[in-house]
Formats: structure tokens, C-alpha cells, sequence
């Protein structure tokens, strides 16, 4: 049990830190909820910007001290922040509460549960500012740890390696063209496969067009057994138009196949989202207000489905509509979902800044 905590709390970590600095560029159709990194497309990735979760840069360019979160007026989370942006404490509503601090070369995030020390999580960096080690570990037991270590090339990130008390579990390789990636290998040692599995667990490959617009991507996964493959149409702006997507073909598995088109304004922001697969569809619309900052998002649909939004699975008719306001500096402040008129969450940030 202590082994599934470690490596879950480790990959947690790692996709904070990880994503930060190379989810620029992701995409906003079903691609995120498959979780595939470091794509490189030419379009805009978020219709609207959370403000938690962002790259130490973000706050400090925007002078945030704190950030509390609530929902539905209830208190959720708050976020404290030094002057560079980096994170000295979270606290949680269930009790819990994250400290961090740096000595030298390691960032030390100490997890506490109603004051009592829990976890500890340890980020060394190398001197050109990249991470390349994670070690986790309960304060209570100093046997049991999981470190991730990261190795670079020209740059970029080429392998992840993930031990549990020194001994390999899984192990991530990346290989780049000139200036895009071109594929991905996740090994699995640990579990146990199957006669004609391989301990590939996932094997990730990418293909662009000669302006570097990502145009496929084929995913081998749950050990060699299930593909996935999205393609991607872009129009003359290089921007996307078109996603087509076919998952889980293989031998005993139900495929599921869909597509998702983006239309755009005479500004070139989204406007229009549609997506279908062979039973149901959804539409949405976006509406902008001032600085091009997204206002509202209505989604409507008589047999619902999304990837995009989370409404995969309502019955019937529905009208789902997302509302957003944000402070004078235009950061957002809070963001309200309806569904069929009915209040269904409010989401509320107080951002104190420097």
C-alpha cells in the first residue's frame, strides 16, 4: 500500500513539474484526457486560463502573494507564493498542508496532516535550472522511497527513470526531430504481462507536416495489446480544424471513434466547438469579452457528449453553460456552471497580490 502511495504521489509531482514547462502546447480536444505530452501544434491550447497551477514566471509576472480557492463558497484550497513566483505553502480543507522551502540545490516540500509530518518531497537542480531528481518519502519510514530521476540532450528531456528502494519500476525515453518529439516509450518492470504482452507499456509516435504541425499521433498501449490513433487538419493560419479520433482497437476491446472541429472568428479565437461520435454530438459556443478573455461557454445537446467538456455522461437534453469573470488585472476570479438553468457549482478565486 505504501509502495502504490509513493508512486502515485512521484508521478503526481513529476506532471506538476513536468507539464509546467512543456504544456504549452498541448491540446484541447480528447488529446488531454489521454494525457500525451510535449506535442507541438500551432493554435492557442486553453480557451480560458485557470489561475492555479501555472508556472512560477506567471506569478511572479503578476505579483501574486496568495491565491485562495472556493467552491461553491465553501474553502477549498489557498496557495502562498514568494516574490518569484515559487510556491511556500498550500493548505487544504481537509486538513492537510504543504510547506516548502530550498537549501541550495533542492527544493524540500513537507506535507503535514493536521500538523502532524506526514510526507516529504525533494526536487534537486542542476545548475542550469532543470529538475533531474525526485525523491519521495513518508517522514515515518525511511526505508521506503521513490525517486525519478530525469536525464537531458541538447536541452530536452530524454529519458525518466523511476526506482522504489533502488530498484527500477518504470522507465520513460523520448526521441525529437529537429525541433519537434517523435516518440515515447514507457517500460513497466513491475507488472506482471501476459503470454504475447510486452513490458512496453505505452509506445507513443509523432507526425508533422513540413510546418512542424503535428498532424498524427499513433499510441500503442496496455502492453502492446490496444492502439489509439488522432489525426489532425489544420487550415491555411495553421490553425487546427479538424481532430479524428479511433481508440482501443484491439483483439476482445470496444473501439470508440469520434471527431471534433474547431471554428474560429474573425480574430482567430475558437468560437465554436463540435463534437460527435456515432451515437451522440454537442456544440459549443464561446463568447468573448474584453482582452480576448473568454465570458461564456453554452454547450447544448439532445444526446450529450464530450471529451472536451465533462458531460460524457448526462442523460438527455442539456444545456450546459459555463460563465467566467475575472479582476481589474484580468486575472480570473471565478467561474459559475449552469446546467439546464440549474446552478450546478461556483468556483471562486481570491487573489491577494505583492
Amino acid at each position: 500500500m505504501h509502495k502504490d502511495i509513493l508512486i502515485w504521489v512521484c508521478l503526481l509531482f513529476f506532471t506538476r513539474s513536468y507539464t509546467q514547462k512543456y504544456n504549452d502546447k498541448d491540446f484541447i480536444g480528447y488529446i488531454n484526457y489521454k494525457q500525451i505530452p510535449l506535442v507541438n501544434v500551432n493554435f492557442n491550447p486553453l480557451l480560458f486560463d485557470y489561475v492555479l497551477n501555472r508556472e512560477p514566471e506567471w506569478y511572479s509576472k503578476n505579483k501574486i502573494k496568495k491565491i485562495t480557492y472556493l467552491l461553491d463558497g465553501q474553502f477549498n484550497q489557498s496557495v502562498q507564493y514568494l516574490e518569484d513566483g515559487n510556491v511556500v505553502e498550500s493548505n487544504y480543507s481537509g486538513g492537510s498542508k504543504y510547506i516548502t522551502s530550498k537549501n541550495k540545490n533542492e527544493i524540500i516540500t513537507t506535507q503535514y496532516n493536521n500538523n502532524k509530518e506526514i510526507f516529504i518531497i525533494s526536487n534537486k537542480i542542476a545548475t542550469d535550472g532543470k529538475l533531474i531528481r525526485i525523491k519521495n518519502q513518508y517522514a515515518t519510514s525511511k526505508n521506503d522511497s521513490t525517486v525519478t530521476k530525469f536525464y537531458y540532450e541538447n536541452n530536452r528531456i530524454i529519458k525518466k527513470e523511476q526506482y522504489f528502494n533502488n530498484k527500477i519500476q518504470r522507465k520513460s525515453e523520448f526521441k525529437y526531430g529537429k525541433n519537434v518529439l517523435t516518440s515515447m516509450i514507457n517500460t513497466d518492470y513491475v507488472t506482471q504481462v501476459q503470454p504475447g504482452q510486452t513490458h512496453e507499456s505505452e509506445n507513443v509516435v509523432y507526425k508533422y507536416d513540413d510546418n512542424e504541425n503535428c498532424i498524427s499521433i499513433e499510441r500503442t498501449h496496455y502492453f502492446g495489446i490496444l492502439k489509439n490513433k488522432h489525426s489532425f487538419t489544420y487550415n491555411n493560419q495553421h490553425k487546427l480544424i479538424k481532430e479524428n479520433y479511433v481508440l482501443d482497437v484491439g483483439t476482445g476491446s470496444q473501439t470508440s471513434e469520434g471527431e471534433i472541429e474547431y471554428v474560429y472568428d474573425d480574430k482567430n479565437r475558437i468560437n465554436k466547438i463540435f463534437e460527435k461520435n456515432k451515437q451522440k454530438a454537442s456544440t459549443a459556443d464561446i463568447l468573448y469579452g474584453e482582452n480576448n478573455k473568454v465570458i461564456l461557454i453554452t454547450i447544448n445537446c439532445s444526446s450529450c457528449y464530450s471529451t472536451y467538456f465533462p458531460i460524457n455522461f448526462y442523460p438527455g437534453k442539456m444545456t450546459n453553460v459555463y460563465s467566467f469573470k475575472y479582476d481589474g488585472k484580468g486575472n480570473m476570479i471565478e467561474m459559475n456552471n449552469t446546467v439546464n438553468g440549474e446552478l450546478r457549482n461556483k468556483t471562486q478565486f481570491i487573489i491577494e497580490y505583492y
